[in-house]
């Protein structure tokens, strides 16, 4: 199987959420555990910023954390983030930074 295949198929098969976002934070992709964990539709999610998906006061905070880490490599030192479902209820999820 060709690598980005692969690649592929184990995002879509994966149990984690995985989310991908460019470099201003705008959502790019969504595997379906991604989905079932938010409780959105693809539709609903891509383009926007990746901060949606989170409280206050990470939510304004975001888009200077991401800056600083493309910046310095420095990354948001946090073991989990709070986030939020469409129905309004808060699930901790733990984030993972990393670079194309």
């Amino acid at each position: 199987m060709e690598g980005t295949k692969l690649l592929r198929a184990i995002i879509e098969t994966a149990i984690d959420g995985i989310i991908t976002i460019d470099s201003k934070g705008k959502i790019e992709s969504l595997n379906p555990s991604a989905l079932k964990i938010f409780g959105y539709k693809e539709e609903e999610l891509i383009g926007k910023n990746i901060s949606v998906l989170m409280p206050e006061p990470d939510k304004s905070r975001h888009d200077g954390y991401l800056h600083r880490y493309q910046n310095t490599g420095e990354k948001n030192n946090r073991k989990g983030e709070r986030s939020k479902r469409t129905e309004e209820r808060w699930i901790s999820v733990p984030l993972q930074a990393g670079c194309k």
